[in-house]
């Protein structure tokens, strides 16, 4: 087992042409960064300040002379580290800043994959590109424009890209908050406003044709919230009556129902606790036969609930069937084929396979617990001070104890 002073958490997805798909894991010896796999050998010594994730089969990397360049999968460097500033690349461009002035201020422009300035750097600000598109600021403008992969002018917008920050796409959707206003609203694929920014900075991305967005309870109060849902028109579909969502997944949102929705008669009565239940897209329980309180969202194909007969909690499917016997005193959601579950009242938790079964034993406590989102996941080792990353079969392939 290999040893270094400790490791950055941060898993980097990594995919070989012709060969199965693989994570790679930052990790540190202290001054500087380098890569492992998911065996723990060493695929880039340290000797970055930063790495950043693979994105277009290139991650970007800080040197030690604070510039920024790329390296490829098997930690080659590709581009030099030559630049004050970098995006990630997206559709074989990367926002560069190949200059920088002494009071600090650079100009932005676009590289492709071997390190050539295809768009001119000559912009305040710049973004990602969405296929084909992004969105870009002149100095001195108002207001910002839209480029292709060329740098030709698109099209004019009526908001700045400086004053507002962009979530991802979804759904054909995108956040635009201003950080003004303190205001979210959404701009389309070609980058126009759809939906104006009249919701709290709490709205989230769109999901299977929903976004979530919360208010506060009380003034000045940060929690409690109450949480609604609105569509892609940005008409409200709900009332703000949910103590508690995340959104849709698979189908479903698990949603926990605020007191003043209690003696909704549409509501089954006989749940574990308090009102937890899923919705589907007429926010209707699609499971009303069955006694359950939702205690986790659909993540492959199953949902932890506790089933109120046997005051314990399993899994269901997506078609409301007992697929995990409820056994278990707490669980959460799979990742990877695997879901974190508490074996006793107040005990341990462990990981279970997709069969129910046990397969790595409960060691530890619930704030231990971390999921599967890659093959290796980084958790504290049983019995030591000190974390590893640890495989599917529990078996630690690094760690950072002295």
């Amino acid at each position: 087992m290999r040893k270094l002073g400790f490791i950055l958490f941060c898993v980097l997805s990594f995919v070989a042409c012709g060969t199965a798909a693989k994570d790679l894991f930052v990790f540190s010896d202290g001054s500087s960064y380098g890569l492992i796999d998911e065996n723990g050998s060493i695929i880039l010594s340290p000797r970055f300040i930063e790495v950043w994730s693979f994105d277009d089969g290139l991650a970007a990397v800080k040197s030690n002379n604070g510039l920024w360049g790329f390296i490829d999968k098997s930690g080659k460097t590709v581009i030099d580290p030559k630049y004050y500033a970098v995006h990630i690349f997206t559709e074989g461009l990367a926002g560069a800043m190949p200059e920088k002035k002494a009071g600090g201020e650079g100009r932005w422009g676009f590289i492709d994959q071997y390190g050539e300035l295809i768009i001119p750097a000559i912009y305040q600000k710049v973004l990602t590109f969405y296929r084909g598109k992004t969105a870009v600021h002149v100095p001195g403008e108002k207001y910002s424009i839209v480029i292709d992969k060329t740098g030709r002018l698109i099209e004019r917008l009526n908001y700045s890209i400086l004053d507002n920050r962009m979530g991802s796409f979804s759904d054909g959707l995108a956040s635009l908050y201003n950080t003004v206003t303190m205001k979210t609203g959404y701009i389309d694929e070609n980058w126009r406003i759809a939906i104006e920014q009249i919701f709290d900075q709490s709205a989230t991305d769109f999901n299977q044709g929903y976004a979530v967005v919360s208010k506060n309870v009380l003034p000045n109060m940060a929690w409690p919230k109450l949480f609604a849902f609105f569509d892609s028109d940005g008409r409200f579909v709900t009332e703000f009556r949910y103590e508690w969502t995340d959104g849709f997944s698979e189908g479903y949102a698990w949603v926990v129902e605020s007191d003043a929705y209690l003696n909704d008669p549409a509501l089954n009565k006989n749940r574990m606790g308090y009102a937890s239940h899923f919705v589907d897209r007429d926010f209707k329980d699609p499971f009303p036969e069955l006694n359950y309180s939702a205690i986790g969202r659909f993540s492959e194909g199953l949902a932890p609930v506790g089933i109120t007969e046997s005051k314990r909690v399993g899994f269901i499917n997506i078609t409301g069937e007992i697929a995990i016997a409820p056994k278990y005193f707490n669980a959460r959601p799979f990742h990877g084929g695997m879901a974190a579950v508490q074996t006793s009242e107040g005990g341990k938790w462990g990981y279970i396979d997709k069969t129910g079964n046990l397969v790595i034993d409960a060691q530890w406590e619930e704030m231990q617990i971390r999921d599967f989102t890659s093959q290796i996941v980084e958790i504290v080792i049983p019995g030591k001070q000190c974390v590893g990353y640890m495989n599917k079969k529990g078996v630690f392939v690094w760690e950072n104890c002295e």
